[in-house]
């Protein structure tokens, strides 16, 4: 089983890379179809995006941590770890009639984040090839890295070498542009700012200073 009595032996838990270093923690981000806990002991923080922010011209999306660690089925979040491995950054899968999922639901109604569990749907067999993931679209998405300069935010994703859109990571969360603003509907990148360290209240966003680098699939 994979639960708190047994975490010390089965575990499921988040793997980060290390070039994703933000505010004492490495980041990455989740989506799963089935609820789940960070272990408390390991650290694990779970935030969703709910809200943008104007700083004098640079584009932010403001997070929010969930108090109570615990993330319901496909809810998109990101997640900030103290470690690299998995074995640090363990996560406790919940059953579905647990009582405290009805509470943890109300806190990522406003969730801008939307999640791909990259399944494949397609299989040839001359040449073999598995196909089907959903592929980076650039008018409704922005992808969770680091740009040149290390900033971690969310971005535009680079094509690959044959110019072709690349295919989402599975099991990740992306910003969702469709439920931003018409008037951010181009922006090019935002980063990131924590809400639970602000007063912050506006979602005005201003236009994009097209200055950040695209990142590659990681």
């Amino acid at each position: 089983p994979v639960d708190e009595a047994h975490v010390d032996i089965n575990y499921f838990g988040a793997m980060p890379d290390a070039s994703m270093e933000f505010d004492g923690g490495y980041w990455t981000s989740m989506y799963t179809s089935f609820p789940y806990e960070c272990y408390q002991p390991d650290g694990v923080e779970a935030y969703v995006v709910n809200g943008t922010y104007d700083d004098n011209g640079r584009n932010l999306v403001v997070i929010e941590r969930l108090e109570s660690g615990i993330v319901p089925a496909a809810t998109p979040v990101l997640l900030k770890c103290k470690g690299l491995r998995p074995k640090e950054n363990r996560l406790i899968p919940l059953l579905p009639d647990d009582p405290r999922l009805e509470t943890a639901a109300q806190g990522v109604e406003n969730n801008l984040l939307t999640g791909e569990y990259g399944l494949w749907t397609g299989y040839t067999s001359s040449p073999e090839k598995y196909t089907g993931r959903k592929t980076y679209d650039e008018a409704t998405m922005r992808v969770f890295g680091v740009n040149a300069a290390g900033e971690l935010g969310f971005y535009k994703l680079a094509a690959a070498a044959d110019g072709s859109a690349r295919e989402l990571v599975p099991n990740r969360a992306y910003l969702d542009m469709s439920r931003l603003p018409a008037s951010a509907q181009g922006v090019r990148s935002f980063n990131i700012i924590d809400g639970d360290n602000t007063n912050l209240s506006g979602v005005d966003i201003l236009e994009d200073r097209n200055d950040a680098s695209m990142p590659e699939e990681y």
